[in-house]
Order: structure tokens, then sequence, then C-alpha cells
């Protein structure tokens, strides 16, 4: 029994001193492994210090920026809607009644359009009431009827046969004639009309189908060029005043991240309202801007209008923001290659631009570009080793 019990003390020391000598070697290789990193790589020193080397600066978009007081302007910041220029729409309409038969068959709106471009025919061919041949060979008969009649009037006047007047309402008679002629030669052709675009743009709706019965005077198609267009947002009464110092306006397209100038895309202050009503309370305003950025009508934006009101501000792009559990921070650089995340409190924005009210002063350096990257160097750096070791 002795030699039992002295032989599992004997196993129990020997494990013992064998799981000792384990964590002490670990230890060591913990300790070398960190010394490695912080020589190699030093993601963060001691305090809040982190270190980001030239060469990851390199390797993304990173830009730094000295903080200064600049004029800031007073902000409207509100929703708009893309609308297209009254100009640059037009609406096709039927000039007979007849059946619509399209000229493609991929006429759907967002179709491209070339001015000339035949869209769709209305056939009034069997239209006992509105047969476009029958009204086309009685306006040439009209037509030509009147222009002799003006002719032969011509020579009589200047023999002083009839007089002025009579030589006026002939002429009359034979212009009249005319125009209703060359409309009918010029928009109709075999007995059908036919709608073709008057500008290049693209289809903004098609209100008929294809087989369907069309009056005359029915809209059919509307045709938008897009090139120029309105942005209209609504503000509250207590912004009126400073309406009429909108000088420019920063436009930012939902979902996209993309940011763009007013004045960069060669747009206005065209209009706001001088009045409201009971049914809407706000004051409509509308910018006009040529649309290279590729907007569409109907679609939203958010606009931020910047008003002649100036204060002097530090403020930093957008883009410096760092967010973190609804707390503010920017990245301050302390030297070349070593960084600090600082607390900080915003003011307003003007979609590109944040105020900082307090945590950055005037001649500090922080990173304008690339914040994120840095702020993912200092997640790096914290890591616990000794979380992911696998003995």
């Amino acid at each position: 029994m002795r030699t039992i019990q002295f032989t599992q003390v004997f196993t129990v020391l020997f494990l013992s001193l064998s799981l000792l000598a384990c964590k002490h070697e670990n230890g060591r290789d913990h300790d070398h492994d960190y010394e490695h990193e912080d020589a190699h790589h030093g993601h963060e020193h001691s305090g809040s210090e982190i270190v980001f080397t030239k060469a990851q600066q390199s390797k993304i978009d990173f830009a730094v920026e000295t903080a200064k007081a600049a004029p800031f302007n007073q902000i409207i910041k509100t929703t708009a809607q893309v609308l297209p220029a009254q100009s640059e729409e037009q609406v096709l309409v039927a000039k007979t009644n007849g059946i619509i038969s399209f000229a493609s068959p991929d006429l759907v709106a967002g179709k491209a359009v070339k001015v000339g471009q035949s869209l769709l025919n209305i056939d009034a061919q069997g239209m006992a009431d509105n047969n476009l041949s029958v009204r086309l060979a009685e306006a040439e008969s009209q037509f030509l009827q009147t222009k002799a009649e003006y002719e032969r009037k011509q020579s009589l006047a200047q023999e002083n046969i009839i007089s002025e007047s009579e030589l006026l309402r002939a002429k009359t008679d034979f212009q009249n004639a005319e125009v209703i002629y060359k409309n009918l030669q010029e928009n109709f052709t075999a007995g059908k009309q036919v709608l073709r675009a008057t500008f290049n743009g693209y289809i903004t709706d098609v209100m008929v189908k294809n087989g369907d019965f069309a009056k005359a005077g029915q809209p059919l198609v509307r045709i938008s060029n897009s090139r120029n267009i309105f942005i209209q947002a609504e503000v509250q009464t207590k912004y009126y005043n400073a309406l009429a110092g909108v000088q420019n306006a920063h436009i930012l397209l939902p979902g996209t991240g993309e940011k763009h100038n007013l004045q960069t895309l060669n747009g206005k202050l065209v209009s706001y309202g001088k009045s409201t009503d009971r049914d809407n309370p706000l004051i409509p305003v509308t910018f006009s801007i040529n649309n290279s950025i590729g907007l569409v009508p109907g679609s939203f934006v958010e606009i931020y209008m910047l008003c002649s009101t100036t204060h002097d501000a530090i403020s930093v792009p957008n883009e410096a923001l760092i967010e973190e559990m609804g707390a503010f921070f920017i990245i301050l650089q302390k030297e070349e290659e070593e960084f600090e995340k600082q607390p900080i409190v915003k003011g307003s924005t003007d979609g590109m631009r944040t105020e900082i009210l307090s945590g950055l002063m005037e001649g500090q350096n922080f990173v304008s570009q690339g914040a994120v990257y840095v702020k993912l160097a200092q997640v790096a750096g914290t890591l616990d080793a000794h979380s992911v070791h696998v003995h």
C-alpha cells in the first residue's frame, strides 16, 4: 500500500514540475514575441501614442492638416428633390385619332434618343371621321386652289382691276392653306402621324401601350434632357431672412458618399418663396445645376446651403472624425510617425467640414485623410497576444 501511495505522490510532483517548466518557457516565448513586434511593427507605445509608419502611410490616401481658424458659414441643412428643368423637358402628343404602333420594341423609360429619331406612329387609316389621307388630299387641293387664286389676283392688282384689300384677302387665304398643308405633310406619312424626338435626351415616361387607341391631343411620350436640372428644397420660415444671402451649397448623394459643390456644377440659386400657405408652411428654395454628375430627376439629395453669415472657427474635413460609442475623436500627429487619439466636441457641419468646438487648437497637426486606418493600427497594437496563443 505504501508503495502505491509513494508512486502517486511522485507522479503528482513530476507533473507539477513539468507544468511550471512549460509555463516558464511559454512566458519567455511571449516576451520574445512582444520584443520582436515592438522592434519591427511598433503599433502602439506606452500611453496613448500610436505608431503609424511612413511605409503604412504610403499605402493609403493619407494626409495631415494644420488646424487654423477660418470663416465658417451659417448652414441650412435639408433634403431636396431633383427636378427636370422646364426648358429641358417636352411631352409629345397625338395630333390625330388612331392606333399606336411603337417604332421599336424597347420604347421604355430611360431609353436614350436622338433628335429626329422616330419613336412611334399613329395610324389613322380607316378612321371614317378622321381619315388622314382624305385630310391631306383636301389640304393639298385647298393649298393649290388658293395659290392659283392669289397669283391670278396679283396680276389683276397690277392692272388696277381689283383693290388692294381683295388682294390681301387672297394672300391670307393662300398662307393659311399653305400652313395647314405643310403641317400635314411634315407630321403625317401615308396616313400615319410619325412622332419624333425633338432633341437629344432620354425618355422619362411612356404613357401609352403598343396597340392602344389615341385621341388627338392625348399625351403619349415625355422626353427629358438632363444636362440642366433643378434641385428644389423646402426650409422653415425661420431661415427666410438668411435665404437672400445663400451664395453656395454642398450637395451630398445618399448611399454613395459623393459630395459636390454647387459652384463647380455651374449652379446658382434660382429663386425662393416669398410666402407660405396653410397646407404647406415651408419655403421652397430652387437651385439650377449642370447635371454632369448624373442625377436622376425624381430622386432626392441632401443639401447644405451656405449663408453669407460667417464666423471664424476651427474645422476639420468630415473624414477626419472618428466616432466611438457616440463620442467623437480626431487623430493628432505628435511626431512624423507618432499619433494620438484626441476626444473633441463637434459643432455644425457644412457637409464637407465640421466645426470643432473644443479638443483641437490652432497649430496642431491632425490626420485629415486616412484617420480610420490609424485607428485600426491602434486596435492592432492593443490586441492581447496571450488571448490567441495556442499551446
